[in-house]
Formats: C-alpha cells, structure tokens, sequence
C-alpha cells in the first residue's frame, strides 16, 4: 500500500477494499474502504469476423467479431462505421473491464451477383447479353472460349446501372463462346467488384 492509502491490484476488476477492524481493549471497531487502480491490460491479437464476405442489401452489415478467449461486452466492446453502403467498412473494438485499448479492422461490403437473363446471338459475329438491373456503378462482361475462362477473348464494360443489355460485336461465326459477368462501383478511386454471374454459353452466328 502506497502512503496515499491506494492500492494496485493485478488481474482483478475490483474498484474498492473494504477494511474492517475487531473491537479490541485498546481500538473501536472501524470500517475502511480503500480505493483500488484496476492494472488493465492492453488489447492485442486479430479481430477475426464470422464471415468474409458481405454483399450490399440496403442494411447495416455487423459481423460477428472475436477476439481470441476474451468475452464481449465484458472484455470489450464494438462499434461498426461506414457498414451500409458499397466500400470500405471498418470495426473498432474498445477494451472494457480488465482491458484498455483500441484495435481496428475493416471489411469489404460489395455489389450484390448480377443475374444474366439471357445470351443469344441474332446477327453475325454479334453476341447480345441481358440482365437484371441492380444497384451498383455497372458491369463488366468476359467472353471466352474455355469453359474455365483460362483465357479472355473480349472484355466489355457497360457504365451506370440503368442498361440491361449490352451488345459486341467481332466473334468469330460458327464457334461456341462462354460468357459471364460481374457488377462494380467506385468508391474513392477504389473498384468494389461483386461476385461473377453465373456463365452461359453460345454459338455466334
């Protein structure tokens, strides 16, 4: 005990010491509270979220967070920023209890999968695709003659989300192509890109 009657206590959430003495001959029974500094410990390790993955909907996202054996609400506290829209969230976890400190994490929050209606070719060396509008700064769509997509024979990029159709043209007649795509936004110069459609494959004319 220090001269100024604190005391510090490692490893306990104690705030107080409560001090009763025993009537004796020479003393009164007394009742002393002494106050106590809690030695709080500093957070450490990796936020780990329960998924990796979140997809706009419209709603705030907030993960499930753990951080390695310590309980929240108890040992800490969370708080989620940015987690509604496309970009960038991030997560901030405060110490509580034992713990002091901050530690910070972000996550991705991406367009929803585009949805591809339909392909077809009309017209010679034409390939027409067609999909649902979602939200989202737009889309982009591979074409190739791998079903693995090994390799890339075009890219087209369709900008803004109103277009539901797109048109290309320079395939070669009479050969079979596989198609699929994704939609995008940009954030602060960043490309948030969502999950590729499902293929679809088709014959050119």
């Amino acid at each position: 005990m220090s001269s100024d009657g604190t005391v510090t206590i490692k490893g306990t959430g104690s705030t107080s010491i409560t001090i009763r003495g025993a009537e004796t001959s020479n003393y009164k029974a007394a009742v002393k509270t002494i106050p106590v500094v809690v030695e709080r410990k500093k957070l450490s390790g990796s936020i780990k979220l329960f998924s990796g993955s979140y997809v706009y909907n419209g709603k705030a996202k907030q993960p499930k967070v753990t951080l390695g054996n310590l309980v929240l609400n108890r040992d800490f506290k969370v708080a989620y920023s940015n987690n509604v829209n496309i970009g960038t969230a991030k997560i901030t976890v405060t110490g509580t209890g034992r713990y002091k400190g901050t530690l910070t994490r972000t996550f991705k929050i991406v367009p929803a999968q585009p949805k591809i209606s339909a392909v077809r070719s009309d017209a010679a060396g034409k390939i027409q695709v067609k999909w649902e509008k979602q939200s989202c700064g737009g889309y982009e769509i591979a074409y190739s003659r791998q079903n693995n997509f090994s390799s890339v024979t075009k890219r087209a990029t369709v900008t803004g989300s109103t277009s539901i159709s797109k048109t290309v043209t320079g395939f070669t007649s009479g050969k079979t192509y596989y198609v699929k795509m994704r939609a995008y936004k940009t954030v602060n110069g960043q490309k948030y890109y969502s999950a590729y459609s499902q293929k679809f494959s088709v014959t050119v004319k």
